[in-house]
């Protein structure tokens, strides 16, 4: 079967990081960053970032994740996100932003390493205590089990996602 350009990459969004979602923040599971080229009877190509391409063997059972582009509108007290970030000048900046569906609340939640660039940057999965504007930011304070993250500021809306959950039927 033939696969739009545009349905591309949110499916190998939620097919790759469906495993690391799961099991965070245990990362013994290694996950692949990249576009979906192929799918094929549970059997997925992807072409990686760095030029390569891997084939994978979904497990039967695997779910994936549905992503949609989302605008600030969605960034509401009450949500739940997750949100990859970086330090800078001793603050967290959002780069990525990914509201959930009611649906996948709690998943992964806490704050931890993750690998979206090759600087250090955190995945923090919670909920969105309070949404604050100061200046040109929107300011987030996010409370997860165990913790929050106070003043996690600026993300872009070109980076910014709806996410859902899906098994593969």
């Amino acid at each position: 079967m033939l696969m739009s350009r545009t349905l591309r990459v949110p499916i190998a969004a939620g097919a790759l990081l469906v495993g690391v979602l799961l099991s965070a923040p245990a990362f013994a599971q290694a996950h692949v960053r990249g576009t979906l080229t192929a799918a094929n009877d549970g059997t997925i190509s992807v072409q990686t970032a760095k030029g390569g391409t891997e084939s994978i063997k979904l497990a039967n059972d695997a779910g994936l994740f549905l992503v949609t582009k989302a605008d600030m509108s969605a960034i509401q007290s009450g949500k739940f996100v997750g949100i990859t970030s970086v330090e800078q000048g001793g603050k967290r900046v959002a780069r990525e932003v990914h509201v959930f569906d009611d649906s996948l609340r709690g998943l992964a939640e806490g704050h931890y390493p993750w690998d979206l660039e090759s600087e250090p940057n955190m995945m923090t999965n919670a909920n969105i205590a309070k949404v604050e504007e100061a200046g040109t930011d929107r300011v987030l304070r996010l409370n997860y089990s165990g913790g929050e993250q106070k003043g996690l500021r600026r993300y872009e809306e070109g980076r910014l996602g709806s996410r859902r959950g899906r098994d593969r039927r």
